[in-house]
């Protein structure tokens, strides 16, 4: 099964270790890359025509602090309608630029921490190791078949499943908050743990010397979302 590339898919799950070493030996990665880029698609689909873009502008200007007079609301509303969906259906792109940057950063770190690895190694790690994200789609998809409508408190939660902290923040926490707790997610952990497996084997390190990688530059990416939400927040509250 960790042969195919498709029986690959399977292995990441079911015997992370044995497959990762299979990669490392043949580092295969455009099927999980596709599969993993491509995974959104489907429930964007399903969730576009139920998304409360109204009530969603209104809560992310509410946890700005911004306060718009009702006729530069309206515009804002109206825009949110028009391009909404387009980020949405464009998330494959940018998941994709992402998952590159990503194989790009590790390649360069573990290089550093004295690893043998290359980019193609490190691209299959990674998109192997976001194989979890697929799981959460498929997982995803009879959820938002149930909802009739996805207002702000579904949206802003950065998940359909409540499988991260954001999904239990209290009412009224701000963007900061919510972009922080999003991250502390079920399938975000499991794929750090696949992540730091892959890289063990791949770039032969140490386990220790994997995980600390993996875990800082995890930690950097977070640091980042929080920095962007806090930004967000400044300059909203400039505009209010």
């Amino acid at each position: 099964m960790e042969n195919s590339s498709f029986g690959r898919l399977i292995g990441v799950i079911v015997s992370p270790g044995k497959t990762f070493r299979s990669i490392c030996e043949r580092p295969t990665w455009l099927v999980a890359f596709l599969v993993v880029v491509l995974s959104p698609v489907i429930p964007a689909i399903i969730a576009m025509p139920k998304m409360d873009w109204e009530g969603i502008t209104k809560a992310q200007l509410e946890r700005m602090d911004v306060q718009l007079p009702q006729d530069q609301l309206e515009k804002r509303i109206e825009i949110t309608e028009k391009i909404g969906p387009y980020f949405a259906y464009l998330a494959p792109v940018f998941f994709a630029i992402g998952l590159l940057l990503f194989a790009l950063v590790f390649w360069g770190a573990f290089t550093l921490a004295g690893g043998e690895l290359g980019f193609k190694r490190s691209l299959a790690v990674v998109s192997h190791g976001m194989v979890p994200v697929v799981v959460s789609t498929i997982l995803s998809i009879p959820i938002i078949l149930g909802i009739d409508k996805i207002g702000a408190d579904v949206a802003e939660q950065g998940s359909y499943l409540k499988s991260n902290l954001a999904a239990f923040a209290p009412e009224g926490a701000n963007a900061v908050v919510l972009n922080l707790l999003s991250h502390l997610d079920v399938f975000s952990l499991w794929s750090l743990v696949l992540l730091i497996i892959g890289f063990a084997y791949c770039a032969k390190v140490k386990q220790s010397t994997s995980a600390i990688t993996v875990v800082l530059l995890w930690l950097v990416y977070i640091g980042i979302g929080v920095g962007f939400a806090a930004l967000g927040m400044a300059m909203g509250g400039k505009q209010g």
